[in-house]
This record gives structure tokens, sequence and C-alpha cells, in this order.
């Protein structure tokens, strides 16, 4: 546990939802003045409605990754590379101690797919002073859900995909 740091948040699971959780908590942060950052890991720009709303908010992002969906069997070198882009990143933005939540967005996924080692991650939250973090993305590895302060399971009732519903621009992306 991290009682004199900032605290360790993880949302994970098959549900829907993980990210906007955590842009929901940005959004909150942002209204007390909190400076807040999200990386997206292994998320291509694809103009989503949430990059204009950080920019009207102030909130700083930045993506790292190709645009199309990335499973687990189709992971390429150019993944890991930007991952890896997005975890230097992340690690200088922890450095700076200039903000006071990091959002890694898919950054769990990252780790579930073995792109990198989960130890740099643990090194990495370990060297945060006051920064609130927030995990986000599918298979969070049990040692990182060990080590959180507050770990929430986003869990799949029902989908409308599951019912051939098309994805709603403003709703679901």
């Amino acid at each position: 546990m991290s009682q004199n740091k900032g605290r360790v948040h993880i949302f994970t699971g098959n549900g829907r939802g993980k990210t906007s959780a955590a842009i929901g908590t940005a959004v909150r942060a942002c209204g007390y003045g909190y400076k807040v950052k999200v990386i997206f890991f292994m998320k291509g720009f694809h103009r989503g409605g949430e990059y204009a709303s950080f920019d009207k908010l102030g909130i700083e992002w930045s993506i790292c990754g190709r645009s199309s969906f990335i499973g687990p069997k189709d992971v390429r070198t150019e993944d890991i590379e930007a991952v890896e882009k997005c975890f230097r990143e992340a690690e200088t933005d922890m450095q700076a101690g200039k903000y006071d939540l990091l959002i890694f967005d898919e950054l769990n996924t990252a780790c579930g797919y073995e792109m990198f080692s989960t130890q740099r991650v643990l090194d990495l939250l370990n060297r945060r002073q006051n920064t609130e973090v927030i995990l986000t993305g599918r298979y969070a590895p049990q040692i990182l859900i060990d080590y959180a302060d507050q770990v929430s399971l986003i869990e799949n009732i029902k989908h409308a995909f599951d019912n051939s519903l098309k994805p709603k621009k403003g709703i679901d992306f």
C-alpha cells in the first residue's frame, strides 16, 4: 500500500467502461484544479470526442499505437515499439512530478499481452510521489492488483454489440 504517496487505481475486466471510468476521474480531478495527463497505450488516434474534450478542459494527452484493434495473437514489432515509446513517456512524466493524476490507458492489456515486463510497471509506480495513477485495461496482472490501493472489476453483463447493434458516435466512441 502507498500511505504517503498518491494512490494506484486499477480498472480492469472484460466489460465496457474502463477507459470511461478513468476519464470520468480525470474530468473530476480537472474540475478541482488538478494537473492531469492521459497516455493511451495500444490505441491509435481515431478522432474520438474525448480528445476534443481534453483540449477544452486542459487535460494533456498522448497516444502511442496503431489505429486498428490489437489482439493477443496480433502483436507486431511496431506495437511493442509503440508501447515502449509510451512507457518512456510515462517514466518521464512520473519523474517530472508535474501531474497530480496520470492515467495509463490499456497498460494492463500491454502487460497481459507480455509486451514488456510487469516489473517495470511496479518500478515506475514505486517512483511516484504525490501522483495518483490509474491503470486501465483487461488482463491486469495479479501482482499489479495486489499492489494497487483500489481495484475495480468491470464485468460485461450485456452489451449492445452482442445484439449486433452498431456503436454510436459520442456514446460508444
